[in-house]
């Protein structure tokens, strides 16, 4: 039987998804003896849904900060132009509601919808979990040191590579991942060559989509999961088509953050022998690019 294993950054994006997408988690259930996770993926996902929040509360509070109307004594005297001013205050009282609620999200992970289906999914016992182990931190540590894939984007962390520490030394079946991290796309052949020398099996597929992953160990996934991840393309696909802002560019060149998806990325650049140059942003999770 074939495994699946979901990288964290696959729940993550529950966070910035159509609310919809929470019944992935419902659909899941019905294949959860083929889930594979490991211990270290379940502490990334619950340190990252913090700073994934915090981001989303500040992608929140910029579109609260409208401008009050213009006023002239002619305006003013107009009722029209009242009741444009209440409905203003009424759009930032709610909008201050919803930020009080998503800090109380951050602060308690109990009341957090997205955590909650997260964590009954993974403390099912039917769900295979692997246990962080000293070895594996040993071998993703000389990984690294190799640079050989996966690697994680951030210079001081080995987090992808103790996952896949972990699940070639406990694999006891062929394995689909299900990411959007370019350290494993792109060099799948790598990982499928080392996965077989290591397990006897085979790594059949690096994919984004749950439903695809499902389609690929003989499963028929729902249209509504086929349709929840349509939308979420379509939404990074109108994000890359809109104009960065100068706080977000900064933010990429400072802080190595993604525009798109607030994750982590890295910035990289060349200088050639006859003068020419050149830099970039690139996102290790969505994969975003953006040329200097």
């Amino acid at each position: 039987m074939a495994k699946i294993y979901p990288d964290t950054n696959r729940f993550v994006d529950f966070y910035q998804a159509a609310s919809e997408k929470l019944n992935v988690f419902d659909q899941l259930q019905a294949y959860k003896e083929h889930l594979v996770l490991t211990e270290q993926t379940i502490v990334e996902f619950r340190r990252n849904r913090v700073s994934t929040l915090k981001w989303l509360s500040s992608q929140f509070k910029k579109t609260m900060d409208i401008a009050a109307p213009y006023t002239t004594a002619v305006l003013l005297a107009l009722p029209e132009h009242d009741e444009l001013t209440k409905l203003r205050k009424a759009y930032q009282d709610k909008g201050k509601e919803i930020t009080k609620h998503l800090e109380t999200m951050i602060e308690d992970e109990k009341k957090d919808p997205v955590t909650k289906k997260f964590l009954a999914l993974v403390t099912d016992h039917k769900v295979e979990r692997l246990p962080l182990t000293d070895d594996a931190i040993k071998l993703a540590q000389m990984r690294k040191l190799l640079g050989n894939p996966p690697c994680s984007p951030d210079k001081h962390t080995i987090g992808d590579e103790v996952i896949w520490e972990l699940l070639i030394k406990h694999a006891k079946d062929d394995l689909i991942i299900v990411t959007k991290d370019h350290t494993f796309h792109d060099n799948i052949e790598m990982l499928k060559d080392e996965y077989k020398k290591k397990t006897k099996h085979k790594l059949l597929l690096v994919t984004d989509t749950f439903s695809a992953a499902l389609k690929a160990i003989g499963e028929h996934p729902t249209n509504e999961l086929i349709e929840v991840e349509k939308k979420e393309e379509q939404l990074l696909s109108d994000q890359l088509k809109r104009s960065l802002t100068m706080r977000e560019i900064v933010g990429m060149y400072e802080w190595e953050k993604c525009p798109i998806c607030g994750k982590k990325g890295s910035v990289n650049g060349y200088e050639g022998a006859d003068g020419d140059e050149a830099a970039w942003f690139i996102c290790a999770h969505c994969k975003y690019l953006h040329m200097i």
